[in-house]
């Protein structure tokens, strides 16, 4: 049976995974997006296309997968303990092409609905022109003449941003938020954050779909390598629809433009079931990776158990013992009654920390390792 390692947590994972955003996106999108600007200036075109490509590989190396590994390495003192890479079987890997390659048909008829609501006139050439810079940037920079040039864009538009992102987002925002919130709303969040994350309004209900699914996968299969190829497949598809149909805007590359709703309807309908099917193989497929869920609370015995100390809040009393766990230590969280509290707002109540009497040495060498001694109070 394959299981989720227990982690070990520096800081609230809450805070942490918001800080972490935060830290990337003015990392990656000022810091790397502004020297590219600076460098290249903001039209894109045939010339510097290629220029710009390397230029965002190099940026979301530096300034997105280094910060990502140190920030990992930083909050669970191995970056592999929050970004795991079990080596899943290769049919998990195959129901997962087949699956992001279904979904993506069905997002396509989405899209192609969307496309037909009326924008209101006021912001509609706004919204167009955006809408048709994005999509000219796009194209020219996974825009490739033959094959060799094709699998040059494959690895810098494709592969190496999947890997990137996942890292980020399936790997260490996700297991903090999966401590934060629990598994299914852990994957939730991070679903709805990666889609909003890309600044893209005229797909971000698609990119929030998408996302939920790679977390998923994440949560289900305890491994950042399966949503890794996930992600891939779905930027491949991407460049290579481009690659073949050499369209002059995302919207034509859709199968069906032209078509009547009614056909529209049937395709999605059609794959929907395709990825239904896919779906279901692959929980059955999946079925022994089981997670580690929390353990029942021990009952406490007065004359086992010793004061280890008293932090301030319910949060800071989650991280402590979360570490204390993952060092095998037992812990628990005694909060006192908020009337007693020393908060002179009220409404805080102090939480003591209680660990078995003859682990409490062990305890305390623990935390003062990990730097969370100063917790107490």
């Amino acid at each position: 049976m394959v299981t989720h390692r227990t982690l070990s947590f520096r800081y609230t994972p809450g805070k942490f995974a918001f800080w972490t955003l935060v830290v990337i996106f003015v990392s990656y999108q000022l810091i790397g997006g502004g020297l590219t600007l600076l460098l290249f200036g903001t039209t894109i075109t045939v010339d510097n296309a290629t220029a710009i490509r390397w230029s965002t590989l190099i940026g979301q190396i530096l300034f997105l997968l280094v910060p990502t590994l140190l920030l990992a390495r930083r909050q669970h003192r191995r970056w592999t303990s929050a970004i795991p890479l079990r080596c899943s079987a290769w049919p998990e890997f195959l129901l997962t092409i087949i699956g992001v390659f279904s979904l993506l048909q069905f997002l396509n008829g989405y899209i192609y609905f969307q496309d037909q609501i009326p924008l209101p006139p006021a912001i509609k050439p706004m919204l167009d022109a955006w809408r048709t810079s994005v999509e000219e940037a796009y194209r020219t920079l996974t825009s490739a003449k033959n094959p060799l040039e094709l699998s040059g864009v494959l690895i810098v538009v494709a592969v190496i941003p999947a890997i990137c992102e996942e890292f980020l987002f399936r790997g260490l925002v996700q297991t903090n938020l999966r401590r934060l919130a629990g598994p299914v709303r852990g994957f939730l969040y991070t679903g709805i954050i990666f889609g909003v994350y890309h600044l893209n309004p005229f797909l971000v209900l698609p990119l929030v779909v998408l996302g939920i699914y790679f977390s998923f996968l994440r949560e289900r299969s305890a491994s950042v390598l399966v949503p890794v190829v996930a992600h891939c497949t779905n930027n491949c598809v991407s460049v290579i629809t481009g690659y073949v149909a050499g369209p002059s805007s995302i919207s034509e590359t859709l199968p069906f433009v032209g078509e009547s709703s009614f056909a529209v309807v049937t395709w999605m309908i059609g794959f929907g079931l395709v990825f239904a099917t896919s779906f279901m193989v692959y929980l059955r497929v999946t079925s022994h990776i089981k997670p580690v869920e929390p353990e029942d609370p021990v009952p406490l015995d007065p004359a086992l158990f010793d004061v280890l100390g008293t932090v301030a809040s319910e949060s800071d009393a989650s991280l402590i013992t979360a570490n204390l766990t993952a060092a095998g230590i037992a812990s628990h969280g005694l909060s006192s009654d908020p009337d007693e509290s020393s908060d002179p707002q009220g409404g805080v109540s102090p939480v003591r920390i209680l660990v078995p009497r003859e682990r409490k040495p062990q305890a305390v060498k623990v935390l003062d390792d990990l730097e969370l001694s100063d917790f107490f109070l």
